[in-house]
């Protein structure tokens, strides 16, 4: 693979994940786009949301689950951080 492949593919593997390109207004929009986002800790999901915003900050992703327009969960993972919309947590976590 040439060098030039290497960097397309990588610069499209940031611009489909959002980290380039388009960013989003709030966290919510983040979370809902992607389907949930997985951390091993709380500051990299702060992180993953942050890095996909126009005007990311820490109080900004922190009143989104204040608001429960994200909702932090574990529903599969043990003990990390995943946050989701709300109705998206509600339904990972209903009895099949």
């Amino acid at each position: 693979m040439t060098r030039t492949a290497r960097h397309d593919i990588a610069h499209r593997r940031l611009h489909s994940q959002r980290i380039t390109g388009a960013r989003f207004k709030k966290p919510g929009e983040v979370v809902a786009w992607l389907g949930a986002v997985q951390a091993q800790d709380y500051l990299g999901a702060l992180w993953a949301l942050g890095t996909r915003m126009e005007k990311a900050t820490e109080e900004t992703v922190e009143h989104a689950v204040a608001d429960r327009a994200i909702v932090r969960t574990w529903p599969m993972c043990g003990f990390r951080a995943n946050p989701a919309t709300h109705s998206d947590a509600k339904a990972a976590t209903l009895p099949t």
